[in-house]
């Protein structure tokens, strides 16, 4: 059975989603710095 593509209700504007894409990137990298930091026993508030 072929699924319908459903469109999105709400279409955002280009620079927001750039903005979003930044911003989620973003967190992966403090989240990744927290984990580094993590294992050279620094000691990192959760």
């Amino acid at each position: 059975m072929v699924e319908k593509k459903i469109d999105p209700v709400v279409k955002l504007p280009p620079e927001m989603k750039s903005r979003l894409m930044d911003a989620t990137a973003d967190i992966e990298r403090a989240e990744h710095g927290l984990d580094v930091m993590a294992k050279l026993g620094m000691d990192v508030k959760e």
